[in-house]
């Protein structure tokens, strides 16, 4: 056996947990009418988790970033109320383009944080999130995202993302783990603010996983999409409860058997999906 030893390359930080005064808080694009695309995750869930993760950065003194699309062009509005009344003296960056990481304003606020370590979360997860966390980590930044404060149109499209990341180098979170992971200890300075946020938090999530809201997918139905496609929205022709283009899915759509809540017991367990029964033009 050879004396000789491969020693692995020393992690550029020894702390493989992140802390609180390594890292700086990245969220972007968290507008009505970005959250309005997410089709088959709770926005209540995302929602609720980026205005945890927000509330802990400032309790934290972690750095914040908030980034906006589309506002200067009048085809978007700006950060949800929520998150902007827990952020209120942080400046929205607003953007034309999908990925942050090609604005330049964007990209020298993150810098000017002086952390190398980006806790990241952004709607949709496989462009606004996805584009400026591979960029991040092509320029020497460690990136962590929190997946369940991010979603996408669908599912598939949210985990094909998160693999994308990962591939990447990207390492993935939870709000909850993040938060904890910021403080880590119940005798420490930061713990009383933990102690206030998480028997709120954990109420509230327990409520709405117990009772989950989705909605029914649509297509590009959305003015402000088209505003931004300089073209006028599709003739839609009625296809049983949807609207749709293709005659073949048409057929689809009316046999599909669309899921509903279940009764177990004298209990309705209720799935309840906000979809209305006719999508209009």
């Amino acid at each position: 056996m050879s004396t000789t030893e491969t020693i692995p390359a020393p992690h550029p930080d020894p702390r493989a947990v992140w802390d609180a005064s390594d890292c700086a808080l990245v969220l972007i694009d968290y507008q009505e009418n970005v959250l309005d695309l997410i089709f088959e995750q709770d926005r209540r869930v995302i929602e609720l988790n980026a205005l945890s993760l927000a509330k802990t950065a400032l309790a934290f003194d972690i750095p914040v970033v908030l980034s906006t699309v589309g506002v200067e062009m009048k085809v978007d509005g700006p950060t949800i109320p929520s998150l902007k009344a827990a952020l209120p003296d942080v400046t929205e960056i607003d953007r034309s383009s999908m990925n942050a990481w090609d604005d330049a304003a964007f990209v020298q606020a993150v810098k000017a944080t002086g952390r190398k370590r980006l806790v990241m979360a952004g709607i949709v997860t496989s462009t606004c999130l996805a584009f400026p966390a591979v960029d991040a980590i092509a320029n020497g930044f460690e990136v962590m995202f929190v997946e369940d404060a991010v979603g996408d149109r669908f599912k598939h499209l949210h985990d094909t993302a998160v693999l994308r990341m990962v591939q990447a180098g990207a390492i993935p979170n939870s709000a909850l783990s993040i938060i904890s992971e910021w403080f880590r200890d119940w005798k420490s300075t930061r713990a009383d603010f933990a102690r206030e946020l998480y028997v709120p938090y954990l109420e509230q999530i327990a409520a709405l996983k117990r009772d989950p809201e989705f909605h029914r997918p649509r297509g590009l139905k959305f003015p402000w999409l088209h505003k931004v496609a300089k073209r006028p929205l599709p003739a839609l022709r009625s296809a049983g409860s949807v609207r749709v283009l293709d005659p073949t899915f048409a057929a689809t759509a009316r046999s599909h058997k669309w899921p509903a809540g279940r009764r177990s017991g004298t209990r309705r367990s209720r799935l309840r999906i906000r979809w209305s029964s006719n999508i209009r033009s």
